[in-house]
């Protein structure tokens, strides 16, 4: 299993590698929806963290954030090629409440149900989720970054009962895109043999871990990202987003474990 405090360089891009070469040759291949997701639903914005915050030290010339207009239908669309097979199916249950769905939908139905209910009236101020998300532009390195998302994460933990918590932390995941590792059922073991809590996000030890890696590779931002290869390998030229080799920090992690 990966021990982030001593893989090198070139074995994090290699199973990176690993992980995008397995992934495409799987009938889902999601790797080409990544770019679709970052094209259609977020914008790269400006860092808005203290100047003195880990990220600027290390160089960071941007983060993904959710666009703050973004409608729940192209969300939908986005988990459904990014995380599930079978994008009619889990569509149409989810069109039609009283629809009994089973196996690897019986989750996400629910949490996904849960969240098109809130989606334009988040808070108490009428302000919808994606306003909300998007005022948060941080990327995963960010000091304060897992303080400020932790109120909506646990918000929507709480929305709907998530048997495995899978389902749940994709939906998590795909709001904080540059900063919430995701995880399934071989993932979660993977990051609990490496000693990191899948719960977390990312967070605690995995994201105190990765900020030591990268500090003692003297590596920026942007070149963590470029560990990995999809953008240049498998995002279709006329649907890359802008910039459009930097990837979200997540991916780099999630593909570590997963694979």
């Amino acid at each position: 299993m990966p021990d982030v405090t001593r893989i090198s360089v070139t074995d994090w891009r290699n199973r990176i590698a690993c992980s995008n070469t397995a992934a495409m040759q799987k009938p889902h291949k999601y790797p080409p929806f990544e770019a679709d997701f970052l094209r259609d639903c977020c914008v790269f914005n400006p860092p808005t963290c203290k100047p003195d915050c880990f990220c600027r030290r290390m160089g960071c010339s941007g983060v993904w954030s959710l666009r703050q207009d973004l409608e729940f239908e192209p969300f939908l669309d986005s988990y459904a090629n990014l995380w599930a097979r079978g994008v009619s199916t889990l569509k149409l249950a989810l069109r039609d409440p009283k629809r009994q769905a089973g196996g690897r939908f019986r989750n996400m139905v629910p949490v996904l149900m849960a969240v098109k209910d809130r989606w334009s009236v988040w808070d108490d101020q009428g302000r919808s989720l994606p306003q909300t998300v998007g005022d948060i532009k941080r990327c995963y390195f960010c000091d304060d970054v897992f303080d400020l998302i932790r109120p909506i994460t646990d918000r929507i933990r709480g929305l709907a009962h998530d048997t495995t918590g899978v389902s749940t932390a994709k939906v998590i995941s795909q709001l904080f895109y540059d900063v919430a590792v995701p995880f399934d059922t071989k993932s979660k073991a993977s990051q609990k043999i490496s000693g990191y809590d899948p719960l977390a996000l990312g967070g605690g030890a995995m994201w105190e871990d990765t900020r030591t890696w990268l500090q003692h590779r003297r590596m920026s931002i942007d070149d963590f990202r470029c560990l990995d290869d999809a953008p240049l390998k498998y995002w279709p030229v006329t649907r890359v987003p802008r910039p459009p080799s930097l990837t979200a920090c997540s991916r780099v992690l999630d593909k570590l474990f997963y694979g």
